[in-house]
């Protein structure tokens, strides 16, 4: 079979016998080898030359890599079955490989970057590149390169003189195929454990999981593209004559269809339906598979491709209920007009063939009527012919027998005949014969009638037999068609279920967040805080207007109106913002201050904390004696951020040595501008707070729920038509939770009132004002007691 891996064959005994030196190219650099053990890096750009003596014996083989991670490397092996891997730029070795106890014949580099070694030691050895560990032994017993394939990417092909055995890349035999050596041009596994192989130049065969011919076909077609596996685990074919066929899993012919443009056309849409759908459900069994969209006020409702790309290009870990994962939650949300439309062209394509099929169903249980009941006459006349045919050759048997009674007969008939044919005496000149031979031949046509009868039964019969075959075919691709959105439509309802806001629906309030947020700033970043500055809780002499504990000042704020934001700081999570049920900003990423005024000194712990990644960025501590504390201040500042300008307080504190602590905190206004900027980015044309933003959300969640019930009525009719209750109980329990949701946002939509938006939540105003005033109040009063004290 043919693949794109990069694959390299060693030295064969023979070739070891020349001392030819060999060259491999790596750019700029070069190795030549081939002689001895050792080999020669050479950079013709530099005029350098080194001679590596690392082997312990002759060298065999030496490839480069090719994959995007390792491409700076590459690889020699010697006759003491041993892999190095060097680094291009000068051959210094990264790392050995060892293993085998045989003869290394050749290596495979998979696509995304792991080795294949293959010995003579019986074994073929999966290494894992990033560890350089083997992680697993294939015992496949081969002589060559050549006899190592690819069924597909994680499934290997091994031939010997006997048989063929089949792997997963993790050391497991999956089937060997007892006498089956030829080479293979496609093989596939299906779900019933059963294998179709096509041979190059031969029509394909099926096996079964134990490596049992099963059947051989007599026809050709190609298991990539002409084989559908249905749900009874019988096989739907579609030959090079562009016949369909039906099989059972054991190899035995059910059913066939005539020649037909237009099944073997649904046929190909069903199979690449199903390839579609298959590819799609492997690569989306989560939530986080899914685009999800987030706020960026740069790029607008920004949307991500998917949950899971994020995640592993920020490398989060988020263990079972953690806070950043609920925190993630909140931020990236799952689009679910995504979810709920996945792979809508497959069930549009669905729809379209099962009405199609379903006329034609009809029509051919029409045809195989009317075949019947032509049939039965066909029947019934050759019968009755054949039976008239009998009683005239019987009168003609037992009369013409009689010879003593010919001329009373002769007188008999004779009236009979002369008035049916109008004329006089007509059987007046007739012999015995004669008669005889009248009576033969009337009885041989009214058999030879019989016999066309009985022809036109046998032909209405084939016919109808067709077209029970064409039904029995046409009933399995609607059967086929339907189970497709049976399973589009259960692993929407799937993911949907599986969503954090269906599981939680206050997930979106903010109020969960903003707990978690606050207990993490005042419990273990604080504490965290305190260990940098070397600070016990009884050092603090700051005490809160309640008198009852000391604690320092917490100031923060959005890390993305800081002056100068940290370099390593994530920009997507920067800029994921949302608001909470009180109107109030919640920020992902934050810069906090800590300050402790202790008896003697302020100490200062700064920091920017990603909630998402859970990581701090640029951790900083300072300690300032009250007498070396010049001064505290506060002004408005300007940030040009957004395409605005955005006003806030800062508070700076200033040391005679020139240092200086600043913050930046947002003020109302701000946030009031925050909240115009984030609903023009989620629906440009309405106004944050207006009552023409709360209709159009009341008129989105109408139409919504309009779709919703329509789209969920259709479901349940269909489901209902090929009685799958299973189906109908699991939409039912969906539409209820998508529609308790949708009544939920009514509420909230219903109750609204813009007033209470900043009114519910303390004015950031007032909290600066607080801080600013109590900092500098305590470092007044410390610096006069010392003066005092002086």
């Amino acid at each position: 079979m043919a693949n794109s891996y990069q694959r390299y064959k060693t030295l064969t005994d023979k070739e070891l016998e020349t001392q030819n030196v060999k060259r491999l190219d790596l750019g700029i650099y070069e190795i030549e080898w081939g002689e001895e053990h050792s080999f020669d890096w050479v950079c013709q750009e530099q005029d350098e030359r080194q001679t590596i003596t690392r082997h312990n014996e002759r060298i065999i083989g030496a490839m480069a890599l090719v994959n995007q991670g390792y491409k700076n490397h590459f690889l020699t092996v010697d006759l003491e079955h041993v892999i190095q891997i060097s680094n291009n730029k000068d051959g210094r070795l990264v790392k050995k490989l060892t293993g085998h106890s045989g003869k290394i014949v050749g290596l495979i580099e998979l696509p995304k970057g792991n080795l294949l070694s293959v010995s003579l030691d019986g074994t073929i050895k999966h290494w894992d590149m990033k560890s350089y560990k083997c992680i697993a032994t294939i015992e496949a017993d081969v002589s060559c390169l050549d006899d190592v394939d690819f069924a597909n990417a994680t499934t290997l092909i091994t031939k010997n003189k006997s048989d063929t055995k089949l792997w997963k890349l993790t050391g497991k035999l999956l089937v060997e195929l007892t006498g089956f050596t030829k080479p293979i041009e496609y093989i596939k596994q299906f779900t019933s454990d059963t294998w179709i192989v096509k041979p190059e130049k031969e029509n394909p065969s099926q096996w079964s999981g134990k490596g049992e011919l099963l059947h051989q076909f007599k026809f050709s077609f190609s298991p990539r593209t002409d084989v559908l596996e249905l749900d009874n685990f019988q096989l739907l074919i579609k030959d090079t004559k562009n016949i369909l066929q039906l099989w059972s899993k054991e190899g035995q012919l059910l059913e066939k269809h005539v020649k037909d443009s237009s099944m073997t056309d649904y046929f190909d849409k069903l199979v690449t339906a199903n390839k579609k759908t298959e590819d799609w459900l492997e690569s989306h069994n989560s939530a986080d598979d899914y685009p999800l969209t987030c706020n960026s006020f740069e790029l607008g409702d920004y949307r991500l491709k998917s949950g899971k790309e994020e995640i592993e290009k920020q490398d989060l870990l988020f263990k079972k209920s953690s806070s950043n994962r609920t925190i993630w939650d909140f931020f990236y949300r799952p689009i679910e007009r995504n979810i709920k439309t996945a792979l809508k062209e497959n069930i549009d394509l669905a729809r379209q063939a099962e009405e199609a099929l379903t006329l034609e169903k009809t029509n051919t249980e029409k045809r195989i009527k009317q075949h019947s009941s032509k049939r039965k006459f066909a029947k019934f006349s050759a019968f009755f012919f054949f039976l008239f045919a009998t009683v005239i050759g019987a009168i003609g048997v037992v009369a013409l027998h009689l010879t003593d009674n010919f001329d009373l007969l002769v007188n008999t008939i004779g009236p009979v005949v002369d008035k049916v044919f109008e004329s006089k005496n007509t059987l007046k000149h007739i012999t015995h014969l004669d008669l005889q031979r009248i009576f033969a031949v009337v009885t041989g046509v009214i058999l030879f009638i019989s016999l066309l009868w009985f022809i036109r039964n046998r032909r209405q019969k084939s016919k109808q037999l067709k077209n029970v075959g064409n039904l029995s075919i046409i009933e399995v691709v609607l059967t086929t068609y339907a189970n497709l959105i049976e399973t589009i439509k259960s692993h929407r309802s799937e993911i949907l279920n599986s969503l954090p806001s269906y599981r939680d629906n206050q997930l979106f309030s903010g109020a969960k967040v903003n707990a978690l947020i606050e207990n993490k700033i005042n419990n273990e970043i604080q504490q965290a805080a305190m260990q940098e500055c070397n600070i016990a809780q009884s050092d603090i002499t700051y005490q809160r207007s309640d008198g009852e504990n000391s604690e320092p000042f917490i100031l923060q704020d959005w890390s993305f109106i800081q002056e100068n934001r940290h370099p390593r700081l994530n920009k997507q999570n920067e800029q994921a913002v949302r608001f909470d049920g009180n109107g109030q900003l919640v920020y992902a990423v934050r810069s906090i201050q800590y300050i402790f005024l202790t008896k003697e000194k302020v100490d200062v712990f700064s920091t920017y904390y990603d909630f998402i990644a859970d990581k701090y960025i640029g951790r900083e501590s300072n300690s300032f004696y009250y007498k070396d504390v010049s001064n505290v201040t506060r002004k408005d500042v300007h940030r040009h951020r957004l395409d605005q300008e955005l006003t806030g307080s800062e508070i700076t504190l200033s040391v005679t040595s020139g240092a200086k602590i600043s913050l930046t905190l947002m003020n109302d206004e701000s946030i009031r501008e925050f909240s115009e900027t984030l609903a023009e980015h989620g629906n440009g044309e309405v106004e944050s707070g207006s009552s023409s933003a709360i209709d159009a959300v009341k008129d989105l969640l109408a139409a919504e729920a309009a779709v919703l019930t329509a789209s969920y009525q259709d479901d349940v009719a269909h489901a209902e038509e090929v009685n799958n209750s299973h189906l109908v109980k699991v939409l039912d329990l969906t539409q209820e939770k998508l529609m308790r949701y949708i009544e939920d946002q009514k509420g909230i939509a219903n109750n609204y009132d813009a007033s209470d938006l900043i009114a519910t939540a303390q004015s950031k105003d007032s909290l600066v004002d607080l801080a600013y005033k109590n900092i500098r109040s305590q470092i007044e009063s410390h610096k006069r007691s010392e003066a005092a004290l002086a």
